[in-house]
């Protein structure tokens, strides 16, 4: 029955998805980490999050970022900060918050980090939270290969008309 409902809620958050023009594809590790998420959120009880190809983009400049410094953290080396990346690739946020790990290639591995800390725990099963975006980059620390991993999730503002911000290329988007 639990498995049924499960069905259910992916098939009409699928629809959703679609109908709004939500949905981003998101390739490899990326779609990994988020459906890893998502288990994380159905053992809790929540919905699951939705691809947004925004949040996305916004993960991948800080990802790649990060990636080519070598500093750590939540600040951009432009001095932006998560509201600054959502801002430039037009995602209107109503809440947001950001994970962020420097480990190995496995999805299982970041998500069980995240796990064991509160803070990061309590971004992936935000209540308010209803997209995501993800990004792994490969990067160079010294003699050894490190992967950055990148989490956003979000809720949008309600829908206010104006210029909507069109995405073709994330890498264009500065860190």
């Amino acid at each position: 029955m639990i498995r049924d409902l499960w069905v259910a809620l992916m098939a009409l958050a699928a629809a959703w998805a679609t109908a709004t023009g939500a949905t981003a594809t998101v390739p490899g590790p990326e779609a990994a980490l988020i459906a890893a998420v998502n288990a994380e959120r159905a053992a809790a009880g929540l919905a699951p999050l939705t691809p947004d190809r925004r949040l996305a983009c916004a993960a991948e400049a800080h990802a790649r970022d990060l990636a080519g410094g070598a500093r750590f953290g939540h600040t951009g080396s432009d001095g932006g900060d998560l509201a600054a990346r959502l801002g430039r690739v037009g995602y209107a946020y109503r809440t947001a918050a950001e994970n962020l790990a420097e480990a190995g290639p496995d999805v299982a591995e970041v998500v069980a980090l995240w796990r064991a800390s509160p803070g990061h725990a309590r971004n992936m099963l935000s209540l308010g939270s209803r997209d995501a975006g993800a990004a792994r980059i490969r990067g160079r620390d010294g003699r050894y290969i490190r992967y950055i991993w990148v989490l956003v999730v979000a809720a949008t503002q309600p829908e206010t008309p104006g210029n909507p911000t069109i995405l073709t290329n994330c890498t264009a988007i500065s860190g």
